[in-house]
This record gives C-alpha cells, structure tokens and sequence, in this order.
C-alpha cells in the first residue's frame, strides 16, 4: 500500500478547502477534482476507500445535477469526512512508517 500518495493528496485536499474563499460546494468539488480523483484503492486503506467511492458518487451526482443539488450542510459534511480520511491515513502510514523502522 502505498500510503505516502494518499496521506499527500489528503493533505492537499484539507489545505486547500481552508485556504480558499469559495463556497463550502466549490471547496469540495475543487478538493476533489484537483487532488483525490486520482487516488486509488492501494494508495488508502480500506475503509477510507470506502468513503472515497462515496465522495465520487456524491460530487459527481452534484455536478450533474442542478447548482442547487448539494447544501452546504452536505458539503461541509463531505469535508470533514475528508479530514476523517487523512487522519486514518496519518495513522496507518505512521503505524507502516513504524513496522518497517523496528525491522531493521
């Protein structure tokens, strides 16, 4: 598993959405589109892909649909559910990042 991508483009995704100006649904799309559309099951563990998945289906139902499709409610809820995501990556990258220092 490669851990590092994911922790990275997670990060990316955070720092950019408290950094930015938009809208809390523009956050999203933009944390989505720029930095975890390319991630894939390897690079998370599995429950965090999980949420992932659920994430695609719900940015790109909201793109598809009318600007009014998403509140900023859910967006906000789909955010913090990415700070979730980085954190149980942080975590398993730590615990891998640990596995392989006390092998050596």
């Amino acid at each position: 598993m490669s851990l590092s991508y994911g922790w990275e483009k997670l990060f990316a995704a955070i720092h950019g959405a408290v950094s930015s100006e938009q809208s809390l649904r523009e956050r999203l799309e933009s944390a989505y589109d720029n930095h975890l559309i390319g991630l894939e099951e390897d690079h998370v563990p599995p429950d965090v892909w999980a949420d992932l998945k659920g994430l695609e289906k719900a940015v790109e139902g909201s793109a598809d649909a009318s600007d009014s499709a998403m509140s900023d409610e859910e967006a906000a809820q789909w955010l913090q559910t990415i700070v979730s995501m980085f954190s149980k990556v942080a975590q398993a990258h730590g615990g891998e990042n640990y596995r392989r220092e006390t092998k050596m």
